[in-house]
């Protein structure tokens, strides 16, 4: 018996390392993708200031920025983590520029270091070369303009609060009337928009996600900011950006 289940563990492991490996365990396929954006100005308003300069944050950042991008099973659980090689900075050599745009390090300066925590956690459970899994997501990430279509449905960044549903239906519509996802953080004892994750098929078509927010409850009318940069902590006593 001890043979036969050592024998079944060596088989798992040579599956999950094969290069042929295209998240498939068991006979079961991986469901959808699920493409997670960040507002720069939630992550570096709060707690630690973000290794980016403000006046960085407010020129040069004000779009979301790629987080990840994650296969989930059909029960929406993620595929993560899986083995495989580590990242190596070779490989991702020729996109550099393009990750750094979209896909930047806002808590650390290094960038690399996020991408390698990204794709030894979600990228590389896809069986596919870091430059496909990189570019796939900077492609899905430039489909959408800096505000993911929200502006144009009327919902922009600004001091005043929105009903948690005023900025869902914005994203709805920008989706082409494809639910999406919002994910908040705390501020000041109030709550703020921090991510917005859209959900992709296998074929990169966008389709519905499968619950409308991931925290904090379903109330609609829950107030959440949609914060502009002039909330972006400062660095070593610098004044806070205005803007």
């Amino acid at each position: 018996m001890e043979v036969k289940i050592t024998f079944l563990l060596a088989a798992s492991f040579l599956l999950l390392t094969s290069p042929d490996f295209t998240a498939t365990v068991l006979g079961e396929e991986f469901s959808y993708y699920k493409l997670a954006l960040q507002w720069p100005n939630s992550v570096c308003n709060v707690g630690v200031p973000c290794s980016k300069k403000p006046d960085e944050i407010k020129t040069d950042y004000q779009r979301f920025l790629i987080h990840g991008l994650w296969p989930f099973w059909p029960n929406n659980s993620a595929l993560a983590p899986c083995p495989g090689n580590e990242l190596t900075s070779s490989q991702v050599k020729g996109i550099k520029d393009s990750l750094k745009k979209y896909w930047p390090n806002l808590l650390r300066p290094d960038d690399f270091s996020f991408w390698k925590y990204e794709w030894a956690t979600h990228g590389r459970c896809l069986g596919l070369e870091p430059s496909v899994y990189f570019n796939d997501a900077i492609e899905l990430r430039t489909r959408y303009n800096d505000y993911i279509g929200l502006n144009d449905k009327g919902c922009r960044p600004s001091p005043n609060p929105y009903k948690r549903i005023t900025i869902y239906n914005a994203l709805y519509e920008a989706l082409g009337e494809k639910h999406g996802q919002l994910k908040r953080n705390m501020r000041n004892g109030g709550y703020q928009l921090l991510e917005v994750y859209i959900c992709f098929d296998r074929q990169k078509k966008v389709r519905d996600c499968p619950f409308r927010y991931t925290q904090c409850g379903d109330n609609d009318q829950v107030s959440v900011l949609y914060p502009t940069s002039n909330t972006v902590r400062p660095i070593n006593g610098s004044k806070e950006i205005q803007g």
